[in-house]
């Protein structure tokens, strides 16, 4: 496993990683924009939200990924063709469904497809956690943070920018040609194989969940931090594009500045986490950045006093832009280093990672709920305040989660 890995590894990984979110992103994004131009009511609208959901099993997909081996050669390998392929075929058999005529139906089948994203996720994080080195971890996530955003504007921004010109069927015929990309890149690829015993083997159930309990309590600091660490960056997130909307600002406007401006910045910052962890170290970084953090906050803040000038937006969400996917990155760099040393690689990743990814949704829902009641000034405050404790908490914490 000390060997050097070679660019066509890291192609694959790439290729994988854009795959991600290119469905994802064009349900959420661009078919929202599409539908509701063709007169789809708004709470019809809200049921492809739903094809998001299958996320918040993403536990329960590496518990199954980490212990039933597939027939093709590789723990994480077999699952990861089995996902793309999956993935693949569904888009092509949604390109042929008339979304206008067969709404439902289309829904059904990204839900699906949505699970099989999910799985293909779990797959990728547990592979990473098992072939890379320590020292290739920072890259690893700065590839797939990188590869998620390239994704966003690919699924978001680009295919809706072309989809006057290719419709509907064309725009799923394109994602799934990016998707079959990095699966015939799996059917070529060959796992490393480094372990010998079975995590599935029969009498092991037990001891593997004493082992999970046995691994929050020797991290109980860094989940602890990993608890409270979202509060910052999603209840920011969350408000950034009501707050564009209630100042006026269209739809392909918004869509402008937070997915092809704001990610393509973000692709900078993630790929950024390479030269800082190679500069600052892996704690250290994590300082720096949820400290930084909290210009983004305070951006944002001003913005709330007075008239969102083009120039402020586009400077605000570019400074957000620029922090978040690097911490976000640096965060699983340190998660990796805690799930590699795990047999069930995948499960451990996912249990850390799911703390950040359930707290974001819940931060992000009182966000809303707040500025509902309080207004945008008070929690974005509030948020300050919150992330000003997480950069005490981060100094003391994450020495002794370690």
């Amino acid at each position: 496993m000390a060997h050097k890995h070679s660019s066509m590894t890291w192609l694959m990984l790439t290729t994988l990683y854009i795959s991600q979110y290119i469905g994802i992103s064009f349900v959420l994004t661009a078919l929202v924009v599409v539908l509701r131009a063709s007169g789809f009511a708004l709470d019809k609208l809200a049921l492809l939200n739903l094809i998001a959901f299958p996320i918040a099993g993403k536990l329960l997909f590496a518990l199954a990924v980490d212990h039933i081996l597939t027939f093709f050669q590789g723990r994480y390998r077999g699952w990861l063709i089995i996902a793309q392929g999956s993935m693949a075929v569904l888009l092509v058999v949604i390109s042929f469904v008339d979304i206008t005529q067969h709404f439902y139906t289309v829904v059904g089948l990204f839900f699906l497809y949505s699970i099989m994203t999910c799985i293909q996720d779990v797959a990728i994080d547990g592979l990473a956690c098992k072939i890379f080195e320590p020292s290739e971890r920072q890259k690893a996530n700065a590839v797939q943070y990188a590869g998620n955003l390239c994704g966003n504007v690919i699924g978001g921004g680009v295919i809706l920018l072309f989809y006057d010109i290719i419709q509907w069927q064309g725009a799923l015929l394109v994602l799934a040609t990016l998707t079959t990309i990095s699966f015939v890149q799996l059917v070529f690829y060959v796992e490393p194989e480094t372990e010998k015993t079975q995590v599935g083997d029969s009498g092991t159930q037990y001891r593997f969940f004493r082992q999970v309990t046995a691994f929050i309590r020797a991290n109980k600091f860094w989940f602890l931090l990993l608890f409270i660490l979202p509060s910052g960056f999603a209840s920011a997130y969350a408000l950034i594009n009501p707050m564009l909307v209630d100042a006026g600002w269209s739809i392909a406007d918004i869509g402008m500045v937070t997915k092809i401006y704001g990610s393509i910045i973000g692709v900078l910052s993630a790929l950024s986490i390479i030269p800082l962890i190679k500069q600052f170290g892996r704690i250290k970084t994590l300082h720096y950045l949820v400290a930084f953090q909290t210009l983004p906050l305070l951006g944002l803040l001003i913005l709330t006093k007075q008239q969102l000038e083009t120039s402020m937006v586009y400077g605000v969400i570019g400074l957000y832009s620029l922090i978040q996917p690097a911490l976000l990155a640096s965060i699983s760099t340190l998660i990796m280093d805690k799930a590699a040393p795990m047999q069930a690689k995948a499960t451990f990743f996912s249990l850390q990672l799911s703390v950040i990814v359930v707290m974001g949704f819940i931060y992000a829902a009182l966000a809303m709920y707040f500025a509902s009641q309080y207004g945008y000034f008070f929690v974005l405050l509030s948020s300050i305040l919150l992330n000003l404790i997480v950069v005490v908490l981060t100094l003391n914490i994450v020495d002794k989660a370690r």
